[in-house]
Order: C-alpha cells, then structure tokens, then sequence
C-alpha cells in the first residue's frame, strides 16, 4: 500500500481487501485479467500488479479504462443531492449547471492534484513497480466510448473494479463486463 497510495483516493481498508481479493485469485489459479474501470493515477491497478508479481506469476493482463481527465456531470436525475453537491464544490462550480452531459467538470481533481494520465499510471506500474509492460492494457475515453470498442478482446474477468464515480458509468460498465466475471 505504501509504494501506490500517493496515487489512490481509496481508502486503506478497501485496499486491504483488494490485495486479498488478488492474493485470492492467484493462489487459487482463478481465470481471468483484471480490470479497473476508472482508474485515476492507478493506485489500485498497481496494488492488484504487485499481489499478482507476488503470489502469481506476474503475467495476468490488466485492463484500465479511464477519461484519463476530470469526471463527466452527474445527471441531476439518478445521482442525487450528494452527488452534485461534491462534483460542484470540488469543481468550484454552481451545481445548477450540472446536466448530466458527457464531459469533465473541470477542476473536480485539482485538490488531488489533477487528474491522472496514461502517462502517470505507466510510471507506476512499469518504472516503479516493474510490471510487464506486455500485460498492460490502457483505454483511454469515456466508458460509454471504449467498452464497445474492446469486443471479444476480454474473454475472462477475475476481479472487476468500478470506481465511475456515478451511476450511468457504473451501469455501462457492468452491462458490458459482467457476464465475463469468472
């Protein structure tokens, strides 16, 4: 946790247990890549690398799907009070403008600083943690663009990690991913 937690907003005990979920997964010989459905700088990504380098062969493909920048609105219809009242404070933004629209609300990361690249999740996972750069997989753009996209290229699916942040990017991902969750 120590060598990805400047690049994770999540919390300490839900990397505990995805560390465990990975440990699980490779010393029981589970089938199946891992994927993360936003992804930010890839703290988590990188927590699920270094279980898999540890207690598997560190040759289990990891897929990343992120915008790679800000989040998209939320839809002021599904995400409800708490939501918009976040998106608009971080952003520093009136939350009456948030419509739900597909693109980044600028300035939602910036007290995180910023949002995560393509460039900044490589660092981690093939400079500092040492991951074959062969089982890397990233995709960049919104979920709605790039799960379509990916086709028959994911067969197999041992943990499936959604952080989308809101309800239409989660919904997306589990219509397209989950019937591939061994």
């Amino acid at each position: 946790i120590a060598i990805v937690k400047k690049n994770t907003m999540v919390p300490y005990e839900p990397l505990v247990t995805l560390f465990q979920q990975v440990r699980h997964c490779e010393i029981n010989h589970i089938s199946g890549d891992f994927v993360e459905c936003g992804v930010w700088k890839g703290g988590a990504s990188g927590l699920m690398a270094l279980g898999s380098m540890k207690y598997g062969n560190g040759k289990r493909h990891i897929h990343m799907f992120d915008i790679f920048d800000d989040i998209c609105e939320p839809d002021p219809s599904i995400d409800g009070e708490w939501a918009l009242t976040q998106v608009a404070e971080l952003a520093k933004i009136d939350r009456q403008s948030l419509k739900g629209r597909l693109q980044p609300v600028k300035g939602v990361y910036d007290s995180h600083g910023g949002p995560g690249t393509v460039e900044i999740v490589r660092k981690l996972l093939e400079d500092k943690i040492g991951y074959n750069k062969e089982f890397l997989n990233f995709y960049e753009g919104w979920f709605q663009d790039t799960l379509p996209k990916i086709g028959n290229d994911i067969r197999d699916i041992a943990i499936l990690r959604l952080d989308g942040d809101l309800y239409a990017s989660t919904k997306v991902c589990l219509e397209a991913l989950y019937e591939k969750v061994v």
